[in-house]
């Protein structure tokens, strides 16, 4: 069993399917085709994460993974250059959690409806390019955290930029009139309430979130803390602050800001050594 690095450099090389406008996006995590990760580390180095898997067998993703037909999850970064882009997920299938990793003072995400409007008021306001002002403004800080329900329409300063962590639906061309209908009319508030710290020696830890698919936990380290996958599920590893050294055996990996590591499902106990903050996400 491995931990391999990920390239973290990699642009979405599409425009999304949720999009109403584009938006900002890096790639940390995916399977999906056209965007698909890329190895940096290891004999494997230069091959997809899809290949990976695939030369590797199902067996390193764990037996969590075995309900699933393909690569479940995808990882992104998100920013906005453009002050007027909205946005809405209208895939049902796809869970979606926000981490804010950076936020200016007073930033300010519009999400989901301020007060409910009529399907009529929602055309109208999207041929007039209104629909920001029907928006409910929720001002953001570093750390804050979110479910985002599939049919909240967002929009988010540019300022900001948000760790996405999203489960994989069915690759669907939507219409305009498809993303529409899917649009939630009535207000929504999702933004869940910071958890207390949970200390572990030179390592304390937040679980952030869990749904029927991944569980994702934040971990801020001041010294050493010891790893392992069981069998059950891979781990995923995103570095949003400081530095660190990840070692397995004879195996030393560098760890910075936005890198991303795949730890594979049964893999030996190994240990970091820094001083950082990294998510983790794992399969349910």
């Amino acid at each position: 069993m491995a931990i391999i690095k990920l390239a973290s450099e990699k642009a979405c090389q599409q425009a999304s399917a949720d999009t109403m406008t584009p938006s900002d996006v890096r790639v940390l995590l995916s399977c999906k085709k056209g965007n698909e990760s890329e190895v940096v580390t290891g004999k494997e180095a230069g091959l997809t994460l899809r290949d990976y898997i695939k030369n590797r067998g199902w067996k390193v993703l764990g037996t969590n993974a075995r309900k699933y037909d393909k690569f479940p999850i995808s990882i992104r970064i998100l920013s906005n250059n453009n002050p007027n882009m909205i946005q809405v997920n209208p895939d049902t299938e796809k869970d979606t959690f926000w981490y804010i990793l950076k936020a200016a003072t007073d930033s300010v995400i519009g999400f989901g409806m301020a007060e409910e409007i009529s399907v009529d008021q929602l055309t109208s306001a999207i041929q007039n390019g209104t629909l920001g002002d029907y928006l409910r403004p929720v001002q953001v800080s570093q750390g804050d955290y979110f479910e985002v329900p599939a049919g909240t329409v967002y929009a988010m300063d540019p300022e900001i930029e948000v760790l996405e962590i999203q489960k994989d639906g069915k690759d669907i061309t939507w219409s305009a009139n498809d993303v529409i209908s899917a649009i939630t009319l009535r207000p929504t508030d999702n933004r869940h309430p910071r958890s207390e710290w949970l200390e572990d020696g030179q390592a304390r830890s937040i679980h952030l979130f869990k749904n029927s698919v991944f569980d994702v936990d934040l971990v801020e380290l001041n010294g050493r803390v010891d790893i392992d996958a069981d069998d059950q599920s891979f781990y995923v590893l995103v570095f949003i602050e400081g530095s660190a050294v990840l070692e397995r055996k004879d195996e030393i990996l560098h760890a910075s800001r936005d890198n991303c590591f795949f730890v594979e499902a049964g893999t030996e106990p190994s240990h970091i050594t820094g001083n950082c903050r990294y998510i983790t996400v794992g399969l349910n």
